[in-house]
């Protein structure tokens, strides 16, 4: 797998879909506040396929026009890791992120699926009890 190239199709996929959003919350000459990520987009379509095997995987390939999750997440990772590093000391930007995924203490998580989350796209996972965590602040704030 060529990296280079797999960027440079995703970069004019998810540019394509830039416009399209663009164009569409233009109304009768007017525009509207707009903040779109393609970067994000991307990764997030990339988690999602490498999450949800089978006919989401699928669509989300086909729609990316990627060959296989690996690439998805190769690219993703190369998103993670390069586009959005620290630029400053070379008179860049500094685009901070914040990637993380919080599941249900109850709920059985694949080792592969944590890995894939902290080292491709460098995120926080957490399990959390949502089941009574979330009944004390109900509480709280009731």
């Amino acid at each position: 797998m060529d990296l280079g190239k797999s960027v440079a199709k995703q970069n004019e996929i998810v540019l394509r879909l830039a416009k399209h959003v663009i164009a569409t919350t233009t109304t009768a000459g007017k525009t509207s506040n707009l903040v779109f990520s393609p970067a994000l987009i991307h990764v997030i379509l990339s988690f999602m396929a490498a999450r949800y095997p089978g006919d989401t995987e699928d669509q989300i390939l086909s729609l990316l026009h990627a060959s296989s999750t690996d690439e998805l997440n190769a690219v993703s990772s190369k998103i993670v890791t390069a586009v959005l590093a620290d630029s400053t000391a070379s008179g860049g930007p500094m685009i901070s992120t914040a990637n993380g995924v919080w599941v249900d203490k109850s709920l059985t998580v694949e080792p592969s699926f944590k890995d894939l989350l902290e080292n491709s796209y460098k995120a926080a996972f957490n399990q959390v009890d949502f089941r009574t965590k979330c009944l004390v602040l109900q509480r709280k704030m009731g």
